[in-house]
């Protein structure tokens, strides 16, 4: 740094103000500021030199092809899907940091790389899809390019049976990230400008929820509109067009059950009893569902949850989506539910006209978002079967492992409530419940 830059970046003043202890205080801080710089560089330099040693690789005796990875995580732990400058906790880093160590590809510049979707910190994906360019072990077929003064020929092998890219790559990919399955695709063909729907689903409990009153909020969120008013808008990365289309939405309860088994009932009574449960059980639902409303089948909405903890999911599905507008559109959901907003507000923040400026509002947490769905067209996925059995073992472990502490915590809150109210699980205990959770963990 020259001297005119140094007395540019220093504010003089301020330092002429400063008594002589506050100097040597600075003095001291700045001291022990560049005693830590100097062993994080220290650290760097070790970790690198205790790198192994990695044997040269030539790229320009195999051939490219051009592929689509089906990708699920979650993304509890990453602060979002994209790489970022100050942190490689992300879920892009890991996947690249992957397909180095495994040679797949050179370099990240020339892959010709696409995603489908940009996921925010927090937010999970059952079907995050990215397309670039891999290394094969093929001399044709779909996808495949041949490199400039290649000699792929001339490389000695098997040349017809391909690279077991999920397989590889599971294996190097940390456990809350795997790749599901791959696809050839043309070399034209991009992730994000390719993918037709995208489908996005949103977990909350019901609480004190009226759900009948957020579906009628939700439908008319359908079709083509202006959604400056439930986005974040990005202007920054040049977004000025905030008409998206909305296909469809979907809100109800969730349907994950846990039946007993006849088998498991002893006495012909019991086995009466439990049918005739089953029976009414499926009468019910039938009813609610007859009940729920509807707009041209995008709304399915079960009003009739037995418990304030029931689990409830909204499916949103459109073509594309602006920054942030599933967590907007969940946050005035719960307004809505809770009935401190008419379901008719959502006309009103789609009347851009009449609202030109978005109200302030908190938005939905990030956690139980997740990109469900990513559609293509001509896309025929290629899975590993042993791998994909592995994968399916890794998520049952985790659930299990969340799901006996969800348990535990359920049965503590209906003994803490039964004894204060007079029967297990009071609603009154959610009435701040949805709002403390869903807006608060931001």
């Amino acid at each position: 740094m020259s001297e005119v830059d140094l007395r540019s970046s220093v504010d003089q003043g301020n330092l002429l103000c400063l008594s002589k202890e506050e100097l040597i205080d600075r003095v001291k801080q700045l001291e022990i500021h560049v005693t830590q710089l100097r062993n994080v560089i220290a650290k760097s330099k070790n970790r690198e030199s205790k790198k192994p040693f990695q044997r040269s690789f030539d790229f320009s005796r195999y051939n490219v092809r051009h592929v689509a990875l089906k990708i699920a995580y979650l993304g509890c732990d990453y602060q979002g899907f994209a790489a970022q400058e100050d942190t490689n906790k992300t879920i892009e880093a890991a996947l690249f940091e992957a397909l180095v160590k495994t040679r797949l590809i050179e370099s990240r510049e020339t892959s010709s790389y696409h995603r489908c979707g940009r996921t925010d910190k927090g937010v999970s994906a059952f079907s995050q899809v990215v397309s670039l360019d891999l290394r094969t072990n093929l001399l044709e077929g779909k996808g495949v390019k041949c490199r400039e003064n290649g000699t792929a020929n001339e490389r000695p092998g098997d040349k017809t049976v391909e690279i077991r890219y999920v397989h590889i790559l599971n294996k190097v990919l940390p456990q809350d990230i795997r790749v599901l399955a791959w696809c050839p695709v043309d070399p034209e063909f991009s992730a994000r400008f390719s993918c037709k729907r995208r489908t996005y689903k949103y977990f909350f409990p019901r609480g004190n929820l009226d759900l009948n009153r957020m579906a009628d909020g939700a439908k008319k969120l359908i079709g083509d509109n202006d959604y400056r008013n439930l986005c974040k808008m990005d202007v920054a990365n040049g977004v000025v067009n905030f008409r998206r289309t909305v296909l469809s939405v979907d809100l109800k309860q969730c349907e994950f059950k846990h039946r007993i088994s006849e088998t498991q009932i002893k006495s012909p009574k019991e086995v009466s009893s439990y049918q005739s449960q089953n029976s009414r059980v499926s009468d019910s639902v039938d009813s609610d569902k007859r009940n729920g409303v509807e707009a041209g089948g995008a709304i399915d909405c079960l009003g009739s949850c037995n418990s304030s903890y029931d689990m409830c999911e909204l499916t949103v599905v459109g073509n594309a989506f602006l920054w942030h507008q599933i967590r907007c559109i969940v946050a005035v959901l719960l307004l809505i539910g809770e009935g401190k907003e008419s379901p008719d507000i959502i006309d009103e923040l789609l009347n851009v006209e009449k609202n030109p400026q978005k109200p302030q509002y908190t938005m939905a947490s990030e956690l139980p978002l997740i990109l469900f769905n990513c559609e293509f067209d001509e896309i025929q996925w290629h899975y590993d079967a042993d791998n994909r059995e592995e994968t399916i073992e890794q998520l049952q472990e985790m659930w299990m492992r969340q799901t006996v502490k969800s348990t535990m915590l359920r049965a503590m809150l209906e003994e803490l409530t039964k004894d204060l109210h007079g029967k297990t699980g009071d609603v009154s205990f959610f009435k701040s419940f949805v709002i403390s959770f869903w807006f608060c963990l931001n």
